[in-house]
């Protein structure tokens, strides 16, 4: 007949190497909570990141928005006149100074005509 086998296994515990067991038991869990505790953080940084994407998002429309209306209230260049020169530096050929130029906007030349026909009526 076969002999059965004892399967239970004694393990004497000092006192001393059950501290010890017990502080590394403490050690894992401790990791563990701050693991935790750094995945926890983790993703309040990952939903802020987001979320400051979100709003530059948001400002980098806005600015494109308010940069377009600058752009469609800046006048044509069809708008702006060109340069005057004066009569007298054409008759010697020099080249006119920048401040011999005249620069007129459409609402200039509008004046212009209105005055010019102020003056026609009150001959």
């Amino acid at each position: 007949m076969a002999e059965k086998t004892n399967t239970e296994i004694f393990l004497p515990l000092t006192f001393n190497k059950y501290k010890e067991n017990k502080i590394n038991l403490l050690k894992v869990q401790l990791k563990t909570v701050n693991g935790i505790e750094r995945i926890k953080k983790l993703e309040s940084l990952r939903k802020l990141k987001s979320e400051q994407r979100h709003l530059l998002k948001t400002i980098i429309k806005e600015i494109k928005q308010s940069h377009q209306k600058l752009l469609k209230s800046l006048p044509k260049a069809e708008e702006t006149k060109t340069h005057k020169i004066d009569s007298k530096r054409i008759e010697t050929h020099k080249m006119p100074t920048q401040r011999e130029y005249q620069t007129n906007s459409r609402i200039d030349e509008e004046l212009d005509r209105i005055q010019e026909k102020l003056k026609n009526l009150k001959l």
